[in-house]
């Protein structure tokens, strides 16, 4: 069931451009192409292991060394992906800490004017205290 090659009309045609001879009859014979598609081109970082065994009669040790830039390739997005979580998480910390900071400060400015008789300014430091405590836990965590 696998699709024909067209014979081009028109010499400029692109010649790979594969043509259905009939149309699927159902959902199981879509299912069957996708199957056979999807075991033709491996989405993984590796070529099927027929071409690899080519490879290795062509040049001896072209498969182990095949193997071992997939290793790496796949090493090296684990640890940028490692590295990329390891900022988020340094990154929301620091913004705590400031924000921890912050709450401290207007306290610590409420607490002072108060003490010196100013009511207003004493309700606003606290205001914007309680507003900064309470503003990280009403973030939305999708985010980003």
């Amino acid at each position: 069931m696998r699709p024909e090659r067209a014979e081009p009309s028109d010499p400029g045609e692109n010649e790979s451009r594969p043509i259905i001879a009939r149309p699927p009859v159902g959902l199981l014979d879509i299912r069957q192409v996708v199957r056979e598609e999807l075991r033709a081109h491996p989405a993984a970082p590796l070529p099927p292991p027929q071409a690899l065994a080519e490879y290795d009669q062509l040049v001896p040790g072209a498969a182990e060394r095949i193997l071992a830039i997939a290793e790496r390739t796949i090493a090296a997005k684990a640890d940028v992906a490692d590295r990329l979580a390891n900022a988020e998480i340094k990154a929301a910390k620091t913004g705590l800490r400031i924000v921890t900071g912050l709450t401290m400060l207007a306290f610590a400015a409420a607490a002072v004017f108060f003490a010196l008789g100013n009511q207003v300014a004493g309700i606003a430091f606290t205001f914007f205290a309680v507003i900064m405590f309470v503003r990280p836990f009403l973030a939305r965590p999708d985010r980003g």
